[in-house]
């Protein structure tokens, strides 16, 4: 049985490299999003640097959470193979640890590593890039003076009573919520029935 002293060690060492990898991971990611934020944002009127920078920030832990799986996979393979090339997996043989024994650290990590996931970082994530949606959303809404700023995303809904097509400057709330809004409503033939704007609209079912 794998001893408590040798168990601790190869936990921290799983700990100490998951960090690394997440610090990589969260570089990356905030500029890669800054980039595609300077890049779609830049000609807004609120817009600055520092606050695209803050922006991608909020955003950050909800992409990191999509790679939370590949990094626990990939810190695991890491730690083995870092212990492996100094020779402390063949010590820990030698004294009659077995590979499950010395996997059993590094599993444990990854459980804990999955509860802060689920309980921590999962509920700040949601917020964050809600709030990030919401402050862009603020900056899109207001005057611009640069038309291709503002790319509308349009989608087209049948009903039986014919086809809406529903415009928005911006979404939020994963679909849900529409600012600046635009409803177009067709008949049968075609022709244009009714026409709707909103500052805000919310979308549900029914």
């Amino acid at each position: 049985m794998i001893g408590w002293t040798l168990g601790r060690y190869f936990f921290i060492r799983y700990v100490q490299i998951t960090f690394y990898f997440l610090l990589g991971i969260f570089a990356l990611s905030l500029l890669l999003d800054f980039t595609e934020n300077a890049s779609k944002l830049s000609n807004l009127p609120d817009y600055s640097v520092w606050a695209a920078l803050g922006l991608s920030a909020m955003r950050v832990p909800f992409i990191m959470q999509q790679m939370i799986p590949f990094v626990a996979l990939f810190s695991a393979m890491a730690t083995l193979i870092s212990l492996n090339r100094k020779y402390e997996l063949v010590v820990a043989r030698s004294v009659g640890v077995s590979a499950w024994q010395f996997l059993l650290p590094a599993c444990f990590g990854a459980f804990l590593f999955g509860l802060a996931t689920i309980f921590i970082l999962n509920p700040f994530a949601a917020y964050g890039f809600a709030k990030a949606d919401e402050i862009a959303s603020t900056w899109k809404t207001g005057k611009t003076t640069d038309v291709s700023a503002l790319r509308d995303p349009w989608l087209r809904q049948k009903t039986d009573e014919g086809e809406t097509i529903i415009g928005a400057k911006s979404i939020l709330d994963q679909g849900a919520t529409l600012a600046d809004a635009t409803f177009i409503q067709f008949d049968e033939k075609k022709n244009i029935r009714e026409r709707f704007d909103a500052r805000r609209a919310q979308l549900r079912d029914g």
